[in-house]
């Protein structure tokens, strides 16, 4: 099920009103609401969870583009050019960035985007990377 192991967080009622002009009602509740939503979804957007799944959405979407891209327009940029400023943005999206990009992938290696990925979150990058790519904060 979508919701194996997920825990419900119940917020306090609301009471928001329509307003009716017939009935010479007006509208209430809707400050607090809308402070409510905001709070719970900067919660959620804010949690590590978050920002890992999103970071890798935002992986596996740049690296299908950029290689369609290529196969569009093989002659406007090489490959190792859009592979080279494909790992630059991703360490961008982890706040580094890297000196040795091009001498440690003289050659595109799509392979190990997620190698990359993983090591630039700190995580164990497996033996393919090793010590080729020195990432800088």
């Amino acid at each position: 099920a979508a919701c194996d192991g997920a825990v419900p967080h119940v917020l306090d009622p609301i009471m928001v009103s329509n307003p009716d002009p017939k009935k010479k009602r007006g509208g209430f509740g809707y400050p607090e609401l809308r402070k409510a939503i905001v709070e719970h979804v900067a919660s959620l957007t804010a949690s590590p969870e978050f920002k890992l799944q999103w970071s890798r959405f935002l992986v596996e979407d740049l690296r299908s583009h950029v290689q369609a891209f290529h196969r569009g327009y093989p002659l406007d940029e090489t490959e190792t050019r859009l592979f080279h400023r494909t790992v630059e943005a991703l360490l961008a999206t982890y706040g580094q960035r890297s000196r040795n990009i091009e001498s440690a992938f003289p050659t595109p290696r799509w392979d190990l985007l997620d190698d990359i990925q993983r090591r630039a979150r700190g995580e164990d990058a497996g033996r393919a990377l090793g010590r080729a790519l020195s990432v800088l904060p």
